[in-house]
Formats: C-alpha cells, sequence, structure tokens
C-alpha cells in the first residue's frame, strides 16, 4: 500500500516538473533569456556616452517588453555603450540624434588687423625738360639731325608727386615723332613744337620747338674745278705771294642740306684774310670765296697760314694750308715780273 502511495507521489512531481519546464521555456522564448536572468536575480543597468552620466536604465517586469532606453543626444554622431554584468553592449551610431550646443564665452581678446594709414596725396606742380646737353638748363629750342632721334628727361616736382604720368605730343607729326616715354625723331626738314602734360593736372604743359635740319655729309674744297682737300683727308696745299687773291670755291652735299652756312678762319688773320662765315645759295652745292694775302716784305710772311672751313651745326671741318712768300720790288701784287 506505502509503494503505491510512493508511486502516486512520484508521478504528481514528474507532472509539476514537466508543468515548470514548459513554464521555463515559454517564459524565455517570450521575454528572452537576458531579461529573465534579470527578473529572476535583479541587476543594475547604467551605460555612459563621453564620461557623462546617463539616467539609469529600468528594469522590466514579468511578462513585460523591455521600454526603450533614452539615448542622449549630441551635435555629432557618437557611439554610445553600456554595461549590463560586466557585459558591454555598443549602440549603432543611427540610434543618436543632433542637438545645438553652445560654446563655452572665451576670455582671449580677439586680434584686429590694424588699420592702413590713408596715403597722402601729393599734387604736380610743374614739369621741365633739362637740356641734354647741360642739365642744369631747361630745353627751350631741339636742332635734330634728320633721320636721327633723342630721348629727352623730364624734370617733375615735387619729386614726390603721386601720379608723375606725361602724354607726350607732337604739334606736326610729319615733321617730328615722339614717343610716350619722351623719344623724338625727326622724320622731315622742318619745324614744329612738342609738348609734354602732366595726367594728373593737364595744366601743367611744358613745350620745345624742334628744328629738324638735313646737315652738311661733306665739304669739300677746290681750286677751280680741282681738289685741294675735304673734310676727311689732311689739310691740302697752296702756295700763294704777298698781294695775291685766291678764289677758294667750297663745295657741299647733299646739295639740298638745310645746313648751308659756313664758317672761316685763318690762323694768322694779318697775312691772310678770310670772310668770317659764307652762306652756300639755296638751289646750289657751292660757292665761291676770296682768300687775300696781305702785300708787304715782312719776315711774317715766309710763313705757313691754315685756313679752316667748318659747318656750322653738322661740325665738320676742312682744313687748307697757303705757304705765303713775301712779295719782292720785281712783282706786283703778286703778278709775273
Amino acid at each position: 500500500m506505502e509503494f503505491f502511495n510512493n508511486k502516486r507521489l512520484l508521478i504528481i512531481l514528474s507532472g509539476v516538473a514537466c508543468i515548470m519546464m514548459a513554464l521555463v521555456i515559454f517564459t524565455i522564448s517570450t521575454i528572452g533569456l537576458s531579461n529573465l536572468s534579470s527578473f529572476i536575480f535583479g541587476s543594475s543597468n547604467t551605460y555612459s556616452v563621453d564620461n557623462t552620466s546617463a539616467p539609469v536604465k529600468t528594469t522590466p517586469t514579468f511578462g513585460q517588453t523591455t521600454p526603450a532606453v533614452q539615448s542622449p543626444t549630441y551635435d555629432i554622431p557618437t557611439t554610445v555603450s553600456y554595461t549590463t554584468d560586466n557585459t558591454t553592449t555598443f549602440i549603432p551610431q543611427t540610434e543618436t540624434s543632433s542637438v545645438i550646443t553652445t560654446m563655452p564665452p572665451t576670455s582671449e581678446p580677439v586680434d584686429t588687423p590694424p588699420m592702413s594709414p590713408t596715403p597722402i596725396y601729393i599734387p604736380v606742380d610743374s614739369i621741365k625738360v633739362p637740356d641734354p646737353n647741360n642739365k642744369s638748363k631747361d630745353l627751350i629750342t631741339l636742332t635734330l639731325e634728320l633721320g636721327k632721334g633723342i630721348q629727352l628727361d623730364l624734370d617733375i616736382k615735387p619729386t614726390a608727386a603721386t601720379n608723375k604720368s606725361v602724354t607726350w605730343k607732337s604739334n606736326n607729326e610729319n615733321i617730328v615723332i615722339v614717343t610716350n616715354s619722351g623719344n623724338v625723331q625727326g622724320i622731315a626738314v622742318g619745324t614744329t613744337t612738342i609738348t609734354v602734360t602732366s595726367v594728373e593736372n593737364p595744366s601743367k604743359v611744358y613745350g620745345i620747338t624742334v628744328n629738324v635740319i638735313s646737315p652738311i655729309k661733306s665739304i669739300k674744297l677746290k681750286d677751280g674745278g680741282a681738289l685741294l682737300c675735304d673734310d676727311t683727308s689732311a689739310q691740302g696745299s697752296k702756295i700763294l705771294t704777298g698781294g695775291d687773291i685766291f678764289d677758294l670755291t667750297i663745295e657741299i652735299n647733299p646739295a639740298d642740306a638745310t645746313e648751308r652756312t659756313l664758317i672761316l678762319q685763318s690762323s694768322k688773320s694779318n697775312i691772310v684774310i678770310v670772310p668770317g662765315s659764307v652762306t652756300v645759295p639755296a638751289g646750289t652745292n657751292s660757292v665761291t670765296i676770296p682768300i687775300t694775302v696781305v702785300n708787304n716784305t715782312s719776315g711774317d710772311m715766309n710763313s705757313v697760314v691754315t685756313v679752316y672751313v667748318e659747318g656750322k651745326s653738322s661740325g665738320l671741318k676742312a682744313k687748307l694750308d697757303i705757304t705765303v712768300k713775301p712779295a719782292t720790288p720785281e712783282t706786283d701784287n703778286g703778278g709775273t715780273p
């Protein structure tokens, strides 16, 4: 009888065990193993984000689903971690959102760049052009050889003027042309004016008269048609006697040269007399002048006198040496006895 009672008890206990096992399996499948552990043993769940304390995670009761945890929000995506029973779980970055944060005020002063000083404007007072041959003088008239040019300089006052820009102009570009840098060139014979004007103050103007000439290229001294010498050779020679008058022909080239004035000089004007200057007539390239030998018997008569013929503008020079013999009683003004 006792055996049957024990057997009945064993069957009842086995049934209860089966029911409990079924209940555990159902509970695990419903709330999860981790939640079941929390339900049975209880635990405190905390998490941190960037070392900042956050709310305590609540423990679900039996039969309830785990509530969503309110994650803190930051202005950049941040990986959030928390610990549960020494186990680390990482929350994806998509579980975070952004909030507007305020930067703390700074006590350091803000550097401000220094302000540039306002420039002082200095106007032009005067414009002048120095003489190329004498910088201490102003250029008033410029004589320029045909086909040649010259670079002119400027003297602008004050030297510290803000705007020193100028414009150059020729009143007749058929005779003279001038560049923006002040280079002047004669392209035809004639006379005109060039001006230089301040860009900053157009009332400041300086003018220059320009004469373009065609200078003498060569000078020849002749005795009739015979060549005595020219400007490129050594001086020629001629023998004269006291009282003689010699007709010297001077020839210039080119024939259309605008320079037509020649300067003459004698090294001993008390023996050989020449005119001080002579002009070659227009339309021709030669002129004949008299050279007079003084008629006396002094010792000075037995000497050599040099006659110089020079272009007034070109500076070309021809030289003729005249050997003078004193007059004798048997001669009459250098003639034949």
